[in-house]
């Protein structure tokens, strides 16, 4: 009988867990990939192929949506509530990344690149965190 009463947590382990070797790769090359872009200092003077290099990060970022939609497709309600906040709280650090940037730009510190690439990598790093803290049982 306990191995009935202990199956439900264990597949729900086994989801997660699944769910989670789908994303975190794909979030750790999104991380990487976003900071050797930014870091290469691309200008179309310099390299014709900056366009190219410049929009690299976007198959990571994919890979990210593939994976989202992945752990979707296997979860349930509780599961799709914890997907739900952790995506909320994903947006809300994204939206205070993107004022501060703002803000310091304005008061002329970095650049409008660096902000975006901080702003999208704040949230992204939030919600894989968020979610992981929230579907810990």
């Amino acid at each position: 009988m306990t191995s009935n009463r202990t199956a439900p947590a264990e597949f729900d382990r086994r989801q997660n867990r699944a769910g989670f070797r789908d994303a975190v790769p794909a979030a750790i090359a999104l991380v990487v990939a976003e900071v050797v872009v930014a870091s290469l200092n691309l200008h179309a003077r310099s390299n014709r192929w900056h366009i190219a290099v410049a929009l690299i990060p976007l198959i990571p970022a994919c890979w990210l949506g593939w994976a989202l939609w992945r752990m979707l497709r296997r979860s349930d309600e509780f599961q799709r509530v914890a997907h739900l906040e952790a995506l909320a709280i994903g947006f809300a650090v994204a939206m205070l990344a993107a004022l501060t940037g703002g803000l310091l730009h304005a008061a002329d510190v970095g650049s409008t690149a660096q902000w975006l690439q901080i702003t999208f990598i704040g949230g992204i790093l939030a919600w894989v965190v968020a979610l992981a803290l929230r579907l810990r049982r």
